[in-house]
């Protein structure tokens, strides 16, 4: 399996409420449908963040891929996500080798970053 050297994604943010209409966060990765939810930004991106090293994590170690199994997004998300103009958009980046515990990755794969650009809709 070749190392994966970066990841890229792309995210959108929307904030909804939940059902006692306290404000949440949703993280929903367009180019694998991932999602996340937290009570902030940074808790929601934070969650999008263990969701995707985790399934990276569970598919090295079942010998795949890492989102090889893992269809985009519904194409209405792609279409707000496009929607929203580059000036509200922010960059995130995050590295796996310093976030993972040891023996969660192959060695050729310690070195996997990953970064991605958000976009909430105002």
């Amino acid at each position: 399996m070749p190392s994966l050297e970066k990841l890229e994604f792309k995210v959108l943010l929307l904030q909804e409420c939940d059902h006692d209409l306290v404000p949440i966060y949703i993280a929903q990765c367009l180019n694998y449908d991932l999602v996340a939810q937290g009570e902030t930004i940074s808790d929601v991106l934070n969650s999008l963040k263990r969701v995707i090293k985790t399934q990276i994590a569970v598919s090295l170690n079942n010998g795949i891929r890492p989102f090889s199994d893992f269809g985009p997004a519904p194409a209405e998300l792609w279409k707000q996500y496009d929607s929203i103009p580059d000036r509200e958009a922010t960059a995130f980046a995050f590295t796996f080798a310093t976030d993972i515990e040891p023996g969660d990755l192959d060695a050729k794969t310690r070195s996997v970053s990953a970064i991605g650009l958000t976009k909430l809709p105002v």
